[in-house]
């Protein structure tokens, strides 16, 4: 149930994103998916008022769950009511692209993924040239380990909105999940597979050059590739560590700057980290790069002594 309800309030701030002209969850808002930004107009059409209406519904339900002045048993009777009216607003408007892509994700919302899926599905064959909902595609082709056509539903989104980071780093994270199966369905080699899910990582973290989560995302998957450059990988985490807004965070950057540094015999750098390292969390991790590092040195330091 916690579940279900927290999809529910992230649909709504998609939906009201689409009257406001912004989105801070995992969705980009585009002009193609709200070509109207209602609030800011001085008069609406009956549609719109309808189309207006129904998320401002959906906001009273949410606001009613998470203060709990709705019982769960009210709650699943308004949604109930809610679902019938949106089902009855979209057939009444199957050509209003807002109104199905927002009935598309209510249904998300109320985990009826299927009947979503078939939404968006109209909607690409209406109009094959909507991020979002190549991204709505993909993300159901996914669940149902339909890596294929996730794969070339997602491409498309990145392809149609090359400056969104999410769309990219979902190419990623599809990429890295379900690389070893597109590999075996011929879909791209493992070598292709490895450069694909990279430069989407970078060219996100590239995007959003303040985003911890995006510079780290980037850096960590040089470990899941089978050539890695090492160098590249430690600018990443150095980028990373530089706009870390949290002491754990910058810990975590130089963890492994540490272990990359050792492995590319930059001592200096990795003894350097290793000191800035403070969370307690990381404490068996730095003990352990120290040992490392120590053996190293030790290792410089004999063979030296044979070649005198």
């Amino acid at each position: 149930m916690r579940f279900f309800w927290g999809r529910f309030l992230i649909w709504l701030l998609c939906a009201q994103s689409i009257f406001s002209g912004g989105c801070n969850s995992r969705e980009k808002p585009t002009a193609e998916t709200a070509e109207i930004n209602l609030l800011r107009k001085s008069s609406l059409t009956l549609f719109e008022e309808r189309l207006l209406g129904l998320v401002r519904e959906s906001e009273d339900l949410a606001r009613d769950v998470s203060s709990k002045k709705a019982t769960p048993l009210e709650a699943r009777m308004r949604l109930n009511e809610l679902k019938n009216i949106w089902a009855e607003f979209a057939a009444e408007h199957p050509d209003s692209i807002e109104a199905q892509i927002l009935y598309g994700k209510f249904l998300r919302s109320a985990r009826l993924d299927e009947s979503a899926y078939n939404v968006f599905l109209n909607v690409d064959k209406k109009n094959p040239n909507l991020a979002v909902v190549k991204q709505q595609l993909s993300t159901y082709e996914a669940e149902q380990k339909d890596f294929k056509n996730s794969y070339l539903h997602i491409k498309e989104a990145a392809a149609l909105e090359p400056d969104s980071p999410v769309y990219l780093a979902q190419l990623g994270e599809l990429l890295f999940k379900a690389g070893a199966d597109l590999e075996k369905s011929g879909v791209l080699p493992k070598e292709n597979r490895d450069f694909e899910m990279l430069e989407a990582f970078r060219r996100a973290s590239e995007l959003e050059r303040e985003s911890f989560d995006f510079l780290a995302r980037y850096a960590q998957a040089f470990y899941d590739v089978s050539s890695p450059d090492w160098n590249k990988a430690l600018e990443a985490w150095k980028r990373a560590e530089g706009v870390a807004p949290l002491g754990f965070e910058k810990d975590e950057a130089r963890l492994h700057i540490a272990k990359i540094s050792i492995g590319l015999g930059k001592l200096d750098e990795a003894e350097i980290a290793l000191q800035n390292i403070k969370a307690e969390n990381y404490s068996k991790q730095r003990d352990s790069l120290e040992t490392l590092l120590e053996k190293k040195k030790s290792e410089i330091l004999n063979s030296q002594n044979l070649s005198e």
